[in-house]
């Protein structure tokens, strides 16, 4: 019998630069996000816990909100992956993305105040988002359902994040 997973995403300091630590159920770490400011906007890098490059998100600066998640091969090449895109009024919390996977949706659950979302694909829920953990320092935590195969996990990660950035 599978379980669904669990991940928290607690953010770290180094340096003055903001890195979020990705844990899984048995607390230990499963990916690291980089957050780079610079220029032409800003990006996040996500790695697996050897610090091997899994894939890169660009924030499209000419359209607003809206971001590029690239995987990263093994000779360094960016393949285009999806675009994350916010919909509707900017207090609704809705996102679309469009991805290889097919297409992906994450709602607000709720009232404003509410700080739990939930991720869609083809009608199905594919995990739940709690955005706000007053019980730890958690900033999220992620429930992926066990359906879902483990092999997107880091994309579903990166959606989240993209998410919590906006």
């Amino acid at each position: 019998m599978t379980h669904n997973r669990h991940y928290r995403i607690q953010e770290k300091y180094i340096a003055y630069h903001p890195i979020f630590i990705v844990s899984d159920d048995e607390n230990k770490t499963a990916y690291i996000l980089h957050y780079q400011h610079h220029k032409f906007g800003h990006q996040l890098v996500l790695m697996d816990s050897s610090g091997t490059v899994l894939m890169n998100i660009r924030h499209i600066v000419d359209r607003h909100q809206t971001y590029d998640i690239y995987v990263v091969d093994k000779n360094g090449h960016h393949n285009l992956l999806g675009v994350f895109r916010r919909i509707g009024r900017p207090w609704h919390h809705k996102f679309l993305v469009e991805s290889v996977y097919g297409e992906h949706q994450i709602d607000r659950m709720g009232r404003l105040s509410h700080h739990k979302y939930e991720m869609m694909h083809d009608q199905q829920l594919i995990a739940k988002i709690n955005a706000k953990d007053d019980k730890s320092d958690d900033l999220v935590s992620i429930e992926i359902v066990a359906d879902v195969d483990v092999m997107k996990d880091p994309f579903i990660l990166a959606l989240v994040m993209v998410q919590q950035t906006l």
